[in-house]
C-alpha cells in the first residue's frame, strides 16, 4: 500500500501557481550588449552549438527576477519563491503565508533536505489528501457544555476522521523502516511531535483560535513526516550515487522543490530527482557566459506570481477585526526559518546569540515582535538577498539594557523591556497580587455602629488567623499528601537569602490552590464555577496562547469562584471588576449567565443542586476535584519552575525539553479523568514510580546546586523488581525524600512560595450492599 499521501497524486503544481507576469529578460539583454553582439536570436545567445545536454549549470528554463538570474536543470517553470526577507508569522489559517515551508518552496536546508519534498496541494479540495492544506471553520468547532466561557470547544470527530488515518498509515511505514534500519533521529522526532499534536486535537479544549494554529501545526508536521519517509526510503541514497550512474534522477514532480545559490545543492538534488532552481546573479551568470561551459538553456520563461490560494491575512477577533499576530522569524530564508517554522507557535524562544535588535512596540497591524522573534539582523548579507522590508524602520531601536546574566550562563540573553519598567524587586515577595476589592472609607453611620458594637461586647473574638500554607487544612475533602513530599515541604529553608534574584515578580498559581476549596463555606459555589471553568482553562494552559504565562492570582482565584456570575452585570462593580480580571487571564470572554447544568467526569450536574447540597454524592466529586487540582498544579508548576530552573536548556531544545518533562507525567501534563489507583510519583506499580523518579532526576540535572542524588544514581527496572521484594527500601526512600526536598526548596527559591505537592488518588465510595 502506498504512503498515506500518496506522492503520484501531487504531480503537478497547483493552477494558481501557473500566472504568467511581463518578462524582464528585454532589460536583462539591453544591460549586457556583449550578448546581443554573440548571436542574433535569444535562443541561440543561450545554446552551445552541437551540444543539447542539460547539467547542473545549465537550464531547461530561464528567468530573470531584479538582480537575478534563475535556471532549473530539471524543470520547466519557475515557482515564485522569496528572494529577500522572509517573515515566518501565523496568519489567518495559522500557516506562515508565503514564508511556509509547506506552501512555496524554500532555500534548500542542509538541516532539514527533506523539504524540497513536501507533496504540492492537490488539484482538487476533494481529494482525500485535501485536507492538510484545509483550515477548520465554525462547523468543525464544538463548543464545549457547561462552561461559563465562550469560545472554547473541540475539533469535530469528523474534521479528525478525514486525516486520522493518514496519520495511522505514516506511523506504520516508520515502524517498519525501523525495523530494518538504523533509527533516523529526524524522523522520529518528527513522529514524537506529530503524534502529540494529533492527540492535543483528539482530545484538548482549545479556544478557536487555538484550534486553527495547532491544526496548521499538525499540518505541517505531518507533510514533514510525509516528506522525511520519501528522502530516507528513496532520494537520500539517489542523491550519492557517484561514477557511471552518476546521473540525473527521475524527477518528482509532484514535489514542492527548493531553491539555491550553492552548486552543490544543485548538483545533489538533480541527481536525488528533486525540482531546483539555481539562483545567480547578474554579475554571476555573465561570468559563467564566458566559461569553457557556457549555460545551455531551453526555453525562457517568467517567474510565476505569488501563489493566490496561500492565505496572507492577519488574523481576526470574534467579530473580524485585524489582530496582531506575534512574528517568529525575520530575515533571509535560510536553516534559522526552517527550524523556526517548524516549532509549536508556544515554545519559539530565542536560540540565537547574536540577537541584537528589537522595536519598542508593534510596528503595525500584521504583526510584533517580542522576545521570543529571531530577527537575522546582525550575521552577515546573504548575497542573493533584496532589500527588506524598510518601512517600519521608524519603530525600531537598539537595546539600551541586557537581563542581568546568571552565574551559569553560557549565552546572551537580550530581551526587549519598556524604558519605564521598575526593577525587579530583591525584597522577598510571597504576597498575592492586589485584590480586587477596593478599600473605602467608612461612612459616619458604620463607624457609629462600630462604636456601638464595641460597647455591648467589649471583648470580641479574635480574628481568625491565617491559616499556614505549608501544610494542608484539615478537612475531609483533601486526599492525604505523600508523607515523603508533606515532610519535604517543612524542611525547607524559607531564608530570604535563598530567593533567586531574577525570580518572578509575583508568586501566581497555575491552578487554583486546593485548600481554597477546603477553606470556603461556599463550597457549592466553588465546585460549579470550577467546573463551569475547568475546560478553559485547560485550553489557555495546554495551548498557544497560555504556554509558560497562564497564571492566576490566588486572590483571584477566589474572587473569581465565590462570586455568583447570574447576575445582572453593571460597570463599576465588584462583579463587572472579577469578570473583567478573568477574562483577561483566560483570554476568553464569560457568558452572560452561567450554565445550569456543569460536568464532571461525563456526568452531569444540576448546578442549582451542586451549589445548594452537602451530601455525600457532592462530598466525594469535591475530592476528586481537589484531587484534580493537586495533580494539575504540581504538573504545571513543575514545567513552569523547570523554565526558570532549566532556562537555558528551553533555550536550546524547546520541543526536547518539553517533551522531556510531560515524560514524568507519561507523557502528558492532563489527566483525562480520575483513576481508581495512583499514578507516577506516587504509583502502586513500582516500575511506573521508578520511570517516573529518573525522568524528574534527569530534568532536575540542568537545576544548579542539586543533590548528590540528582546527580549520580539512576533508576532501572532492575531496581523496580528489587523493591518490589522488598531489598533497597531504605535506599529507596532516600532517593525520594532527596528528589522532593530538592524540588520544594528550588520552588520556594523561584516563587517565594510553598509548591503544590503529589497527594493520593481519593478511594470511590463502595456502592450499597443490595
Amino acid at each position: 500500500m502506498r504512503s498515506s499521501l500518496s506522492r503520484s497524486s501531487f504531480c503537478l503544481a497547483h493552477p494558481a501557481l501557473r500566472i504568467k507576469r511581463p518578462s524582464p529578460l528585454g532589460g536583462f539583454i539591453s544591460r549586457f550588449p556583449a550578448y546581443c553582439s554573440m548571436t542574433t536570436t535569444i535562443e541561440e545567445t543561450y545554446q552551445r552549438p552541437g551540444d543539447g545536454t542539460i547539467t547542473w549549470l545549465d537550464g531547461k528554463c530561464l528567468a530573470v527576477w531584479h538582480d537575478f538570474v534563475i535556471t532549473s536543470p530539471n524543470v520547466n517553470y519557475i515557482p515564485w519563491f522569496e528572494l529577500g526577507r522572509c517573515r515566518v508569522q501565523t496568519r489567518k489559517d495559522g500557516r506562515f503565508g508565503l514564508a511556509d515551508f509547506s506552501l512555496t518552496p524554500q532555500r534548500f536546508s542542509d538541516s532539514f533536505p527533506h523539504s524540497a519534498l513536501i507533496p504540492e496541494p492537490p488539484r482538487r479540495q476533494t481529494s482525500a489528501q485535501a485536507a492538510f492544506w484545509l483550515t477548520p471553520g465554525d462547523n468543525d468547532f464544538e463548543p464545549v457544555q457547561g462552561t461559563s466561557f465562550h469560545d472554547v470547544g473541540h475539533l469535530g470527530k469528523a474534521f479528525i476522521q478525514r486525516v486520522e488515518p493518514f496519520f495511522e498509515e505514516l506511523r506504520e511505514e516508520v515502524v517498519r523502516w525501523e525495523k530494518e534500519h538504523p533509527r533516523d533521529e529526524q524522523l522520529a522526532l518528527i513522529l514524537t511531535n506529530t503524534t502529540q499534536a494529533l492527540g492535543r486535537l483528539k482530545y484538548a479544549a482549545y479556544s478557536f483560535r487555538d484550534l486553527v494554529n495547532d491544526f496548521a501545526y499538525f499540518s505541517h508536521n505531518m507533510l514533514d513526516l510525509n516528506a522525511r519517509i520519501a528522502f530516507v526510503k528513496k532520494y537520500s541514497s539517489r542523491a550519492f550515487v557517484t561514477g557511471a550512474d552518476d546521473k540525473p534522477g527521475n524527477v518528482a514532480l509532484w514535489a514542492i522543490g527548493a531553491w539555491t545559490t550553492e552548486p552543490i545543492h544543485v548538483q545533489w538534488l538533480l541527481r536525488a530527482g528533486i525540482p531546483v532552481w539555481y539562483v545567480r546573479t547578474k554579475e554571476q551568470f555573465l561570468a559563467s557566459m564566458h566559461s569553457r561551459c557556457r549555460p545551455n538553456v531551453e526555453k525562457i520563461t517568467q517567474m510565476q506570481a505569488p501563489p493566490g490560494w496561500v492565505c496572507t491575512d492577519a488574523p481576526v477577533d470574534s467579530v473580524g477585526r485585524p489582530q496582531a499576530s506575534h512574528i517568529i522569524y525575520e530575515g533571509p530564508s535560510n536553516d534559522t526559518l526552517h527550524a523556526f517554522s517548524r516549532r509549536p507557535l508556544f515554545l519559539g524562544n530565542t536560540t540565537i546569540e547574536k540577537l541584537a535588535e528589537l522595536p519598542a512596540k508593534a510596528p503595525d497591524i500584521g504583526g510584533f515582535y517580542d522576545q521570543y522573534t529571531v530577527r537575522a539582523v546582525s550575521g552577515p548579507a546573504s548575497h542573493v538577498s533584496v532589500a527588506g522590508d524598510t518601512r517600519n524602520a521608524a519603530v525600531h531601536k537598539l537595546l539600551t539594557s541586557a537581563k542581568a546574566a546568571h552565574d551559569r550562563q553560557s549565552m546572551s540573553d537580550w530581551r526587549s523591556e519598556p524604558d519605564d519598567a521598575p526593577p525587579p524587586s530583591d525584597a522577598a515577595s510571597s504576597n498575592d497580587e492586589e485584590p480586587l476589592r477596593h478599600k473605602k472609607r467608612k461612612s459616619t453611620a458604620q463607624r457609629n455602629a462600630a462604636k456601638r458594637a464595641r460597647a455591648e461586647d467589649p471583648n470580641p473574638p479574635p480574628k481568625p488567623v491565617q491559616r499556614d500554607k505549608w501544610e494542608d487544612p484539615e478537612s475531609d475533602i483533601i486526599p492525604p499528601a505523600s508523607p515523603v513530599w508533606a515532610a519535604a515541604l517543612k524542611m525547607v529553608d524559607q531564608s530570604p537569602e535563598r530567593l533567586e534574584p531574577h525570580r518572578p515578580s509575583n508568586a501566581n498559581y497555575q491552578w487554583p490552590d486546593p485548600a481554597l476549596f477546603a477553606t470556603t463555606n461556599k463550597k457549592g459555589r466553588f465546585l460549579v464555577n470550577w467546573l463551569a471553568a475547568r475546560q478553559a482553562w485547560l485550553a489557555r494552559l495546554t495551548t498557544s496562547a497560555g504556554q509558560g504565562a497562564a497564571a492566576g492570582s490566588n486572590q483571584m482565584w477566589r474572587d473569581y469562584l465565590g462570586t455568583k456570575h447570574d447576575q445582572r452585570l453593571r460597570q463599576g462593580t465588584f462583579t463587572a471588576r472579577c469578570r473583567a480580571q478573568v477574562e483577561e487571564t483566560f483570554g476568553v470572554t464569560m457568558r452572560e449567565k452561567g450554565p445550569s447544568i456543569v460536568y464532571w467526569q461525563e456526568a452531569e450536574l444540576l448546578a442549582s443542586r451542586v451549589e445548594d447540597s452537602n451530601g455525600e454524592q457532592e462530598r466525594h466529586i469535591m475530592r476528586e476535584v481537589v484531587w484534580d487540582a493537586c495533580e494539575h498544579s504540581f504538573r504545571f508548576e513543575l514545567r513552569a519552575l523547570d523554565r526558570l530552573a532549566g532556562e537555558f536548556e528551553w533555550y536550546d531544545n524547546p520541543v526536547g525539553r518539553d517533551r522531556m518533562v510531560a515524560a514524568i507525567f507519561g507523557g502528558s501534563y492532563t489527566v483525562d479523568s480520575v483513576p481508581n489507583f495512583n499514578i507516577g510519583l506516587l504509583s502502586d506499580d513500582m516500575s511506573i514510580r521508578m520511570r517516573s523518579m529518573e525522568a524528574l532526576r534527569k530534568v532536575m540535572k540542568a537545576w544548579p546546586d542539586h543533590p548528590y542524588e540528582v546527580k549520580h544514581l539512576t533508576y532501572t527496572e532492575g531496581m523496580a523488581e528489587a523493591f518490589e521484594k522488598g531489598q533497597g527500601l531504605d535506599l529507596l526512600r532516600r532517593c525520594e525524600k532527596a528528589l522532593a526536598e530538592f524540588y520544594c526548596q528550588t520552588f520556594y527559591n523561584w516563587f517565594g512560595r510553598p509548591a503544590i505537592v503529589p497527594h493520593f488518588v481519593p478511594l470511590r465510595p463502595r456502592a450499597p450492599t443490595p
